[in-house]
């Protein structure tokens, strides 16, 4: 193959730096396009990434509110609880006191209510006896219980001899029913 060269060297040296440089600036201006669209993405990241993080920042004050609000919740029922266990440990037990009080109750004689003091360590208990015989033997059985002072049943609950609606007060000896 026969390779004529009709340019001169100089032209050729200069034609060689001109496709140098038209390449150089090619990849210049690639590079500097490439670099905007990387600056351009890490802008549109940055701002992404601040919107997200005030997302979590709004859900976390949220979150932080409601755990306050919970733990508040909680130290109030703890000290509920707390109140409550101290008012139980200064509290009588009842149960030895109404145990002995019902196992005096005769058959013929229903109690409606029973209320009690601890303050004043009153004992009132209202109730239908089906004769008078039987309300007074229920009023003997508290009285000899041992349990209680001051056994007071009012005479005119005493009046009928047969449905005698009653109301019996009495003073509980609160020594004898504390934990």
């Amino acid at each position: 193959m026969i390779s004529i060269n009709l340019i001169s060297h100089r032209q050729k040296t200069e034609l060689r730096r001109k496709q140098l440089s038209l390449a150089g600036k090619k990849s210049a201006m690639m590079l500097f396009i490439f670099a905007a669209f990387i600056y351009m993405a890490m802008i549109a990241a940055n701002f992404y990434l601040y919107q997200q993080l005030d997302l979590i920042n709004q859900q976390q004050s949220g979150t932080l509110s409601l755990n306050r609000q919970i733990n508040k919740n909680i130290k109030t029922s703890n000290s509920q609880i707390d109140a409550l266990q101290a008012l139980e440990k200064n509290s009588p037990v009842w149960s030895r006191l109404l145990a002995p009080l019902l196992a005096s109750l005769p058959p013929a004689v229903s109690i409606s209510e029973i209320r009690l003091d601890r303050q004043s360590a009153g004992l009132e208990i209202s109730g239908l006896a089906q004769t008078r015989e039987e309300l007074e033997k229920f009023k003997a059985g508290l009285e000899q219980s041992g349990y209680l002072d001051n056994v007071y049943l009012p005479i005119d609950s005493l009046l009928n001899k047969t449905n005698n609606v009653f109301t019996i007060n009495a003073t509980i000896k609160m020594a004898d029913f504390s934990l």
